[in-house]
């Protein structure tokens, strides 16, 4: 289900996002069988060194992004729907997804003595599937984008893709309840048309960051683009209530 984007389309977003942030903390790829703690250098050091795990032990999952939180860490995913749960030292998540596998996404934490705190997900249970691109952390909360299809909740906050799929951006707070949940919506001009977010950080202020590729006709959260081809968009949200600040693209 996963959709695959030309290498020309990422290696533009890379050098989009560079331009408007000049130094950025790159999540590292992190298998959701083990996590190693480091120093903000990026150098391990045998004081903060920890291994921890969690999961499903019957279905496939994916830890995709980490990122260094004010108190250890927070890491995102994919989960195969058809899992019964994923189980994170005391803490478990149920995926919702109503297709056979199908997918969720996952957030969790981590604490700097390697225990978990919470492991969160979405509601996509009216025929949604979700999948993950990145991670952040900022002030104690954490924010994930990714992509969906189909109807997918966030607790009070609702999202749907309108054809294909949709970016989608939220914010959890230091206990994993989501503070906001917005999306990109592409109109259903066109059976290919879509947003993908490949790439997020967060600002000093705890603005939002998000870059990516779409085509068709997009709505940003109330500045609509409409591209012919595949372009990379960077967007800016607002840190406390993610509404647009800004979208710009090319490519």
């Amino acid at each position: 289900m996963r959709r695959t984007h030309t290498r020309v389309a990422t290696a533009l977003t890379a050098l989009l996002l560079l331009s408007v942030l000049s130094s950025l903390a790159v999540p590292a790829s992190l298998g959701i069988d083990q996590t190693v703690a480091a120093t903000s250098t990026g150098r391990s050091t045998s004081a903060e060194v920890f291994l921890t795990g969690g999961g499903s032990t019957t279905h496939d999952e994916f830890a995709g992004a980490i990122a260094a939180a004010d108190n250890g860490f927070v890491v995102a995913g994919d989960v195969n729907s058809s899992a019964p749960s994923l189980v994170f030292g005391p803490h478990t998540y149920i995926p919702t997804s109503p297709y056979t596998n199908g997918n969720d996404f996952f957030l969790a934490s981590v604490n700097g003595n390697g225990a978990w705190d919470y492991v969160v997900g979405a509601d996509h249970s009216q025929g949604g599937v979700s999948f993950m691109a990145d991670v952040q952390a900022h002030a104690g909360n954490a924010v994930v984008a990714g992509y969906m299809y189909g109807p997918v909740d966030f607790g009070q906050f609702s999202l749907s893709s309108a054809v294909q799929y949709d970016a989608f951006i939220a914010q959890a707070d230091a206990t994993g309840n989501w503070m906001w949940a917005t999306g990109f919506q592409t109109l259903p001009n066109s059976s290919t048309d879509s947003s993908i977010p490949q790439a997020m950080a967060v600002d000093l202020v705890g603005d939002v960051i998000v870059a990516g590729v779409f085509s068709g006709e997009t709505d940003f959260g109330g500045t609509s683009i409409n591209v012919s081809s595949v372009e990379v968009f960077i967007a800016k949200l607002d840190g406390m209530s993610g509404n647009l600040k800004w979208v710009v693209h090319g490519g």
